[in-house]
């Protein structure tokens, strides 16, 4: 994976960052799926019974570009950071296009992180369809 460079302002000094693969269009996944676009990525980052998760969720379809029937969310998981991560499944599937999965965790237990809830996450996008 490269290292994307940040503005030191934006990241702790101890931060590492680092990009890698949550989905590729040249995995078998893909291809079983004829998947030929992918976007909108948004990540949660939370605790779950004890264990740190990141969570993706995405759209894609099989019509090579954003807006066509086959537009569907797909959803994985990463268990040690983002290094590894679950096969995204298809999740949401609609009669129209779906659009800009937005991510966020709610736990009843404060046990969690003490804040009851997402310990940060970031996520992106908006929008309907």
């Amino acid at each position: 994976p490269q290292v994307t460079p940040m503005a030191p302002d934006l990241v702790a000094a101890d931060a590492t960052v680092r990009r890698d693969w949550v989905f590729r269009l040249d995995s078998e996944d893909a291809r079983t799926c004829n998947i030929s676009y992918a976007h909108m990525c948004t990540l949660e980052e939370f605790t779950h019974r004890g264990e740190d998760v990141v969570a993706a969720a995405f759209q894609c379809s099989a019509a090579g570009a954003e807006g066509g029937d086959s537009q569907h969310i797909r959803f994985a998981t990463s268990r040690d950071g983002g290094t590894n991560w679950s096969t995204a499944k298809c999740v949401m599937w609609g009669l129209n296009a779906l659009w800009s999965p937005i991510l966020h965790y709610h736990s009843d237990d404060d046990d969690d992180d003490g804040r009851g809830g997402s310990n940060g996450g970031s996520s992106g996008g908006g929008g309907g369809g």
